[in-house]
């Protein structure tokens, strides 16, 4: 949390930014947050994000986080965290959802 008060605290650089930044740092422990993820998580707020998240993984003995590793391996890459391959399937998702907006 210290490191998310320093980056957060400087000018300019809100909450997107800070995730992004950690997450490059630290791929295992930060997932990256923003708009999009906030909808698809259904949370109302931003401070809810690090429970929502934790929540999520841990839960029915850590099956979601389970599960996520496997499709990362499965797709061939079994270095990416499951908040790496959890990254890749709503970045796809909103992608999927712009390309059929467009039709």
């Amino acid at each position: 949390m210290r490191l998310w008060k320093l980056i957060h605290g400087v000018d300019g650089i809100g909450v997107v930014m800070t995730s992004k930044l950690m997450a490059r740092k630290r791929p295992q422990l930060i997932p990256i947050y923003d708009s999009f993820v906030k909808s698809v998580l259904g949370l109302k707020s931003d401070a809810a994000q690090w429970r929502e998240f934790h929540e999520a993984l841990s839960r029915n003995e850590r099956k979601v986080e389970r599960t996520l590793l496997d499709l990362g391996r499965e797709a061939g890459h079994p270095d990416l965290s499951a908040l790496r391959v959890f990254d890749i399937l709503v970045w796809m998702e909103k992608r999927v959802g712009e390309d059929s907006g467009k039709q």
